[in-house]
């Protein structure tokens, strides 16, 4: 048996990461680039790195569009990851919203414009939910060329479409998480705060409720509360259980 000399290996493996590394940013970098080029505030499909749309996003989408056309739910929870992840606490979900006829409809990744182009081709057409709760908006804050006043628009614009085809649907609108660690935090933090302003004047206490979440995900020195955030953006099951009863409080002043 012929043995490879370390040196030898260590550099093959340098050299496989470095292969490894290269795709994975170059993929990146070009679907950060797809990103970009879609505007905030414009309906958009979720893309792939090479312009193809998103096989699991067109999925789901399918999936809720079906849900909406048998008019049952009463909320519906609307959004990206942070949305889908309700899923992963049953028994919260269950013990906090099982009252009410739910339906959740999230997809990891979406931005703001992926939303909006998912009421916009029926998703939902026919629901006429008494409660939206929509939370939405953290995965455009990484994306340079929106700015915080992008981000906005693009949240109204959903809000608009949602009223456009149920209006007599509340919007609970929770402001963007904090999120991020590292050199760029205080930017996103900044951007977040900008954003979140400006969703606080969407509120009008008839038709849209918005609810800031920060304090409670925010440490005293600024940073994210890893406790609540492990990964610096999705809450875990604490984290959860904050929302929730946020979210309940608002629930049972509009549907009593």
């Amino acid at each position: 048996m012929k043995w490879i000399p370390v040196p030898s290996l260590i550099i093959c493996l340098v050299t496989f990461c470095g292969f490894l590394f290269v795709t994975f940013a170059s993929a990146m970098f070009v679907t950060s680039l797809i990103q970009q080029s879609q505007r905030a505030y414009i309906a958009s499909p979720h893309l792939n790195f090479d312009g193809t749309v998103f096989r699991e996003f067109l999925d789901s989408h399918s999936v809720f569009v079906a849900q909406a056309s048998k008019k049952n739910c009463q909320v519906i929870f609307l959004g990206d990851s942070i949305t889908s992840n309700w899923v992963n606490h049953p028994s919260l979900f269950s013990r906090t919203f099982g009252k009410y006829r739910t339906l959740i409809f999230g997809i990891s990744g979406d931005c703001t414009q992926h939303v909006l182009w998912r009421i916009e081709n029926g998703e939902l057409d026919g629901a006429n939910p008494a409660v939206i709760v929509l939370l939405i908006g953290t995965n455009n804050v990484v994306v340079f060329d929106n700015s915080a006043v992008d981000i906005a628009a693009g949240i109204r614009n959903i809000i608009s479409a949602i009223h456009y085809r149920s209006p007599r649907t509340k919007v609970i609108l929770i402001g963007i998480l904090p999120r991020g660690f590292g050199l760029f935090d205080s930017f996103k933090q900044k951007k977040i705060r900008k954003v979140n302003l400006l969703l606080s004047r969407f509120h009008d206490g008839f038709s849209v409720f918005f609810l800031d979440p920060e304090s409670f995900f925010i440490l005293p020195n600024g940073g994210v509360n890893k406790d609540l955030l492990p990964d610096y953006l999705h809450p875990n099951g604490k984290g959860y259980e904050i929302l929730a009863e946020l979210i309940k409080q608002k629930l049972e002043f509009l549907i009593p």
